[in-house]
Formats: structure tokens, C-alpha cells, sequence
């Protein structure tokens, strides 16, 4: 690690240690939207949220579950947001670190799925870059990893610029975008953009109990991506 990411990492103990001391244990409920954008980011058209379909990321210091806010649509319309939404984010994530868990269930094609993920998945650069994310000072972070893709037949590199805040101690953050010092509030990967758009503190002692998705075939990511290439055959296999 070098100075600048020591610099980042030192700063976000220190108030975690004071967070804690002052206020207690952390507990957040925190509201996202979100957008798709031009992924070559040279668009000057105002981005566009899409309505009515948002996400919730419950948190505490040592567990959290993010996952879409249910939709009270018409069939068409949930039919046009749940495509959307399975650009990014969609299925339940949940993190536990006393546990070293890290899972997501999503149904494909009818089927569900409960995927177990590497605890520390990702490559993270830090930056010094900032900016104001709501009333909080966010820092810059690239998130990248290779990921063996079954359909393309070979390594496939994973890219997302996440923007984070140290004044909110936890380290979680968006479908499964984690594990850098503060809440993550704001991740663009492609041409999807998600935001934070309300957060809620609660910080008393009786904490909400957060639990993991239970149900759904167990399967690692290999394994998940090797299913979805069966089900890209039969869908080619249908159309020929």
C-alpha cells in the first residue's frame, strides 16, 4: 500500500474510533436510484432516473443487505422496470463480516440462485479526489477484478469508479461494491449509474436484526457462470 492509501486508510480508523466512542454502534438505512448513462461518459444530456424503481441497503457495523425496493407498477411496467433493473443491482446481496460471508441471491430463468463470493473480491485503488455526495465529502475509489466469463470463453476485467464516505464508517456499499473505508454512496459501472437518495441513521442499541437470503440452488461464482452459459445455448439453440 502506498502513502496516499495509508493516509486514506489511517484518517477513516481514526473516525471510525471516534464515531464509536461518541455515538455508539451504527445502524443506516440507505436509499439509492438510479440512471443509465453514457458509458463513454461524454454525454451532456441531463441524466434520467427511472421512476419508481430504487434500492435499500440496511446496515450496521458488522452486517448489511442491499436489494430493490419492492414496485406497486402494472405488470407492463414492472415488466419495463425489472429489465432496468437487472442492469446492475438486481437480486439480494448480503455481507456479514464477523462471518467473512458474502452472498447474493438472484432467480435466472426461473431458477434460484444463492451465489457465495470471495469476502475480498476486489482490487481497490484509492484516490485523493473528491467531491460533495448530499452533505458529505466522498472520496474517489476504482473497484476492478478478473472474472472468468463462460459465455465470452476467457478472462473478462470488471471495472466501477464508487465514490465513498469516511463520516459513515461502514464498509459496504451497492451490489456487492465493499469493502472501502466508509459507506459507499454513489457507483458508476458501464452505462449504470446508481446514487444515494436518502439515508437514515439509527443508532440506539437495539439493532435490527439483519439476515441472510435463505433458498436457491448453492452454487460459487464459477458455478453461476457456468449455468448462465447453459441457458445462453438453449436461448441460441431456441432461435436456430
Amino acid at each position: 500500500m502506498d502513502i496516499k492509501n495509508l493516509i486514506i486508510v489511517v484518517s477513516f480508523l481514526l473516525i471510525s474510533y471516534s464515531y464509536g466512542q461518541s455515538k455508539g454502534s451504527i445502524e443506516v438505512e440507505v436509499t439509492y436510484k438510479k440512471a443509465l448513462i453514457n458509458n463513454k461518459g461524454k454525454s451532456k444530456t441531463p441524466i434520467k432516473f427511472v421512476n419508481d424503481l430504487s434500492y435499500k441497503l440496511i446496515a450496521n457495523d458488522s452486517v448489511a443487505l442491499f436489494k430493490r425496493n419492492e414496485s406497486m407498477k402494472t405488470d407492463t411496467e414492472f415488466d419495463n422496470s425489472y429489465r432496468l433493473a437487472t442492469r446492475g443491482g438486481n437480486g439480494i446481496y448480503y455481507k456479514n463480516r464477523r462471518k467473512k460471508i458474502k452472498l447474493r441471491q438472484v432467480e435466472t430463468a426461473g431458477e434460484l440462485f444463492l451465489i457465495t463470493y470471495p469476502y475480498n473480491e476486489w482490487n481497490i485503488e484509492l484516490t485523493r479526489e473528491t467531491k460533495k455526495i448530499d452533505q458529505y465529502t466522498c472520496y474517489k475509489a476504482i473497484l476492478t477484478k478478473d472474472e472468468y466469463s463462460s459465455i465470452q470463453k476467457k478472462k473478462v476485467k470488471i471495472k466501477a469508479i464508487v465514490w465513498y464516505t469516511p463520516e459513515i464508517p461502514l464498509p459496504f456499499g451497492v451490489a456487492g461494491f465493499d469493502g472501502l473505508p466508509g459507506l459507499v454512496l454513489e457507483v458508476t459501472k458501464g452505462g449504470t449509474y446508481i446514487v444515494v437518495d436518502n439515508i437514515k441513521f439509527k443508532t440506539n442499541n437495539s439493532k435490527t436484526k439483519i439476515l441472510p437470503p435463505k433458498g436457491g440452488i448453492e452454487v460459487t461464482v464459477k458455478g453461476y457462470n457456468e449455468k448462465l452459459l447453459e441457458l445462453f445455448k438453449k436461448i441460441r439453440k431456441r432461435k436456430n
